[in-house]
């Protein structure tokens, strides 16, 4: 038998098994009262974070990273379709000088090159 289909067999047992598990864990949450609505904002971060990312590994390594673009803008456009669920969340006080310093570095080592 050809290793392949052992693998896929193997792969297909482990993602049935991981939903099952999922599943599970989702109704016994929203039985207890304690499930979490999705946040929605997160999908369109992701989504500005993987079409960037997308775009560049496209064009320099391969055309096979074209799924990342396809990744950035689903995710983009769930987050976007749902923009009136978005989590709001306390944003990060910049009072602090460390912290400035910290992502004034970050900045600078990210676009210097």
């Amino acid at each position: 038998m050809n290793n392949w289909i052992l693998i896929t067999i193997f792969l297909g047992i482990i993602a049935v098994t991981i939903e099952i598990i999922v599943f599970f864990t989702l109704k016994k949450q929203k039985k207890e009262g304690t499930y979490r609505d999705l946040d929605y904002r997160a999908f369109f971060i992701l989504g500005i974070s993987f079409l960037p990312m997308g775009i560049i590994f496209t064009t320099t390594i391969s055309p096979a990273f074209i799924g990342f673009i396809g990744i950035g803008v689903c995710y983009m456009a769930i987050g976007l379709a749902n923009r009136d669920k978005w989590v709001k969340k306390g944003g990060i006080k910049m009072q602090s000088p460390i912290f400035r310093l910290c992502t004034l570095i970050h900045a600078n080592t990210c676009f210097a090159h």
